[in-house]
């Protein structure tokens, strides 16, 4: 399975694919807080729901 279509399979699950992120502190402190030990680490949203880049195709595997 490639990234490309583990992405299709969670953004019909969890809602709309809206891109990636890498967590950096932002200045606010409960978002700090929330990623604290995940900094650096590549994060996928799909409307409310953020995953881990490592558990993209575990979790699309999961829900194909």
């Amino acid at each position: 399975m490639t990234k490309a279509n583990a992405i299709q399979i969670l953004s019909d699950r969890f809602g709309t694919y809206s891109g990636s992120f890498v967590a950096t502190p932002s200045g606010n402190l409960i978002e700090d807080i929330m990623m604290e030990g995940d900094e650096g680490k590549t994060f996928h949203r799909f409307a409310s729901t953020i995953v881990e880049e490592k558990h993209l195709i575990g979790l699309a595997k999961h829900y194909a």
